[in-house]
């Protein structure tokens, strides 16, 4: 049973696009000795906690009551935050912080995609998904999708998000 979850994980993540990387499935830099200890606890679980954290980030309440922290995925997942700092450290190609804003950009795409802004401003998308001002939005937007949220809007350019959307 536990080699056919794996394996379906696995298998999850070899059809997913690569081209804008969130997760490796291998450690990232060295582990630092300190870390050992909670590796020795987690190494079996990383790809299901991973796993959980994709979950999450794909759950509507989250997104629209929730900025991701190591202290709110601790709560959600009820696992230590040693652990999700770990999990952070050495396999997400983010820190939490860009990996919250990521997450909060794509759900603005979401959005955007289904006609938000016909009736609402770019302030208030950047409100609803959670960013403190229009100007932490916008810079945000600008740098995971590469353009800005009313070129994206208009059809200028749409390429970067589509293989972040998969991956996150």
């Amino acid at each position: 049973m536990i080699f056919g979850e794996h394996y379906l994980l696995k298998n999850i993540r070899l059809n997913e696009s690569t081209e804008f990387l969130v997760w490796s499935r291998k450690l990232l830099k060295p582990m630092e000795e300190k870390d050992k200890v909670v590796y020795n606890t987690i190494a079996k679980r990383i790809d299901f906690i991973i796993s959980d954290i994709q979950i999450l980030q794909k759950s509507l309440p989250m997104l629209t009551t929730t900025t991701f922290t190591t202290s709110t995925l601790s709560k959600e997942l009820i696992m230590p935050k040693r652990h999700l700092e770990f999990v952070f450290k050495y396999y997400c190609h983010y820190s939490i912080n860009d990996f919250s804003n990521l997450v909060k950009v794509n759900y603005a795409v979401s959005l955007i995609d289904g006609g938000y802004l016909d009736n609402y401003t770019v302030a208030s998308l950047g409100e609803k998904c959670l960013f403190n001002s229009r100007f932490t939005f916008s810079k945000n937007f600008k740098k995971f999708i590469g353009i800005s949220v009313i070129d994206y809007r208009n059809g200028t350019v749409k390429s970067k998000l589509f293989s972040a959307r998969a991956v996150v």
